[in-house]
């Protein structure tokens, strides 16, 4: 490619699509910051995370929730069965660095998928509940805590 007024068209709508793409991160995974955190300090965290996602070479989505995560927030991670998403909310229970939580979110759900997957002709809750399972299994270990975004909380009575 030349030089001169093209090229910087061309640079500049690269830079602006890479800044939509992740302006709809926060949109796409839910977060929620810690009990006690001050707002300004909630979108002082969502801001920086947008920008290490934004210089991500890949993967850009891991960027975001690794940082988010490893700053203390909540984070739905979305498992789609069947067309149709399914959270799990994410919280670190020990302090990690972004690229490990990255890293280590993205391993486990790649298992959790290969698992819920893994017997044939299950109804979605069943392969929901599998992946759920499967998630929370390899993640507890490592130092973070999974919740099904909307399920009800441990030892209270289902609706």
């Amino acid at each position: 490619m030349g030089s001169g007024p093209a090229r910087s068209i061309v640079i500049s709508l690269a830079l602006l699509a890479t800044g939509c793409g992740t302006a709809a991160l926060p949109t796409r995974y839910p977060s929620r910051p810690p009990a006690g955190m001050i707002a300004a300090q909630a979108e002082q965290d969502e801001r920086a995370c947008l920008a290490t996602a934004a210089r991500a070479t890949r993967e850009r989505a891991w960027a975001y929730i690794g940082c988010m995560v490893s700053k203390g927030h909540t984070v739905g991670v979305a498992f789609h069965v069947h067309a149709q998403p399914t959270y799990f909310e994410v919280t670190q229970t020990q302090p990690h660095d972004e690229p490990v939580v990255a890293s280590e979110l993205d391993d486990c759900r790649r298992s959790a998928y290969a698992t819920g997957r893994s017997e044939g002709g299950s109804t979605r809750e069943g392969i929901v509940v599998r992946m759920e399972t499967a998630f929370r299994t390899c993640l507890d270990p490592r130092g973070y805590v999974v919740q099904r975004q909307g399920a009800p909380a441990p030892n209270s009575p289902r609706r």
